[in-house]
């Protein structure tokens, strides 16, 4: 029943082109080139190890990096989404010191960033280098991802790892830490410069929604200051760096969590002591707070989380994974669709569909670990690829469901 299911979902009549970047059977030269040639529906495959950023304008697209996560060498931006597109975007990383690595702007359709390691690294021009920065967006899931504002170069700002604003975010087992503070150092014979504190983890702007499951925010570290010294002192040593908040918001919010931290980072180390002339050590940098300006709504665990693989092939099966709570149904929901749906008889947000289709997956075992194997058939003549967006839904014994994170991936043709 299931292979003649997944061959139903599959029918040419939710079918895209497949581009390919890189690689074997490669059809254009760069992501970009890709994108440009693509149409709403249409996926982009990268089997490059390096390609250039892109720019998604306006167009429903899931681009998705093939093996090794692809390195981007230059900025990404994704941006006027109309309502009812979908754009997805997995498995790639991104080490810069660009303002922005990731840019999501401006999008009244749905923006899906999975399985996505960004990480600042010193500031561009005095510019923190910051991974994502979401603006005026109706709907943001990232899942599995790892952002992080990196360490600061010597007298620049460190950059948050998300900045935020006017946007509804849903955050999915994935890490965000706020950008390091740069070390305290001596220039000249006489001259400290103090230490520079952490950044936010998120730094909200305005009012925003933010949904948080399975996942760490953490401020940056403060900087270490200096040592002390006996020239021409004896001069202690210099205080650490103030830790970053973790979330910190211009307006009151409400942030919801299930089984997610959201902490301040520590505060840096004092400079050490130098025993030579009795220079005292510095003190240890304050650690930053957890929240600021934000409320925390805790919802009870423990989380759901859902994991599918990014690519499936015909004739082939696709791995499907579920963590719950042992003795909870699991079931998949499969959509070539996304929407944002908040319904107070269950806890998390519906993220897929509305056309969607239910696959039971089974019982959540004693482990609280349900992996699964779907059986894909046959595409259809001339079929390359079409594009799904997953979630799973866990009901328990007395009816209550609880959502997973959402996934988005590819079915293609064998030959690809």
């Amino acid at each position: 029943m299931r292979l003649a299911f997944l061959a139903l979902l599959a029918a040419p009549a939710s079918a895209g082109d497949v581009h390919v970047v890189g690689g074997p059977a490669a059809t254009q030269p760069t992501i970009q080139a890709a994108i440009d040639a693509a149409v709403d529906g249409d996926i982009v495959l990268v089997r490059s190890a390096s390609a250039d950023g892109f720019v998604v304008d306006g167009k429903a697209l899931t681009i998705l990096g093939e093996g090794p996560a692809p390195v981007l060498v230059s900025p990404v931006e994704i941006r006027n989404l109309a309502a009812g597109q979908a754009c997805g975007v997995r498995n790639f990383t991104r080490t810069a010191n660009d303002p922005f690595l990731f840019d999501v702007h401006d999008n009244a359709g749905h923006v899906r960033l999975e399985e996505l390691t960004l990480t600042g690294i010193f500031p561009f021009n005095g510019v923190p280098a910051t991974p994502l920065r979401i603006a005026n967006c109706f709907d943001v899931a990232l899942s599995h991802c790892d952002l992080d504002g990196g360490l600061a170069a010597n007298v620049g700002q460190a950059g948050p790892g998300i900045v935020i604003s006017n946007s509804q975010l849903q955050l999915d087992a994935s890490t965000v830490d706020g950008g390091r503070g740069f070390h305290g150092f001596l220039m000249g014979q006489v001259t400290t410069i103090g230490p520079g504190g952490g950044a936010a983890g998120i730094q909200v702007l305005d009012a925003c929604s933010l949904a948080l499951q399975g996942s760490l925010v953490r401020g940056g570290s403060g900087g270490n200051g200096v040592g002390a010294r006996c020239f021409p002192g004896p001069i202690p040593g210099q205080p650490g760096g103030t830790g970053g908040p973790g979330i910190a918001s211009a307006v009151p919010i409400s942030v919801t969590l299930v089984e997610a931290s959201v902490l301040g980072g520590a505060g840096g180390a004092g400079g050490a002591a130098n025993a030579g002339c009795g220079a005292a050590a510095g003190a240890a940098g304050s650690p930053g707070d957890a929240v600021i300006g934000a409320a925390l709504n805790l919802l009870p665990g423990p989380r759901r989380e859902l994991s599918v693989d990014a690519l499936t092939r015909e004739f082939s099966a696709m791995s499907v994974t579920v963590t719950g709570v042992p003795g909870e149904t699991a079931t998949l929901l499969v959509s070539t669709r996304c929407q944002l749906n908040v319904l107070p008889t269950i806890q998390g947000a519906i993220l897929v569909g509305p056309s969607m289709r239910r696959i039971p997956l089974g019982t959540i075992p004693a482990s609280g670990v349900l992996t699964t194997a779907l059986p894909l058939a046959d595409l259809g003549p001339g079929v390359l690829g079409s594009r799904r967006f997953f979630q799973a839904f866990c009901r328990d014994a007395g009816g209550q469901v609880r959502m997973s994170g959402c996934s988005v991936g590819a079915w293609l043709d064998g030959a690809l």
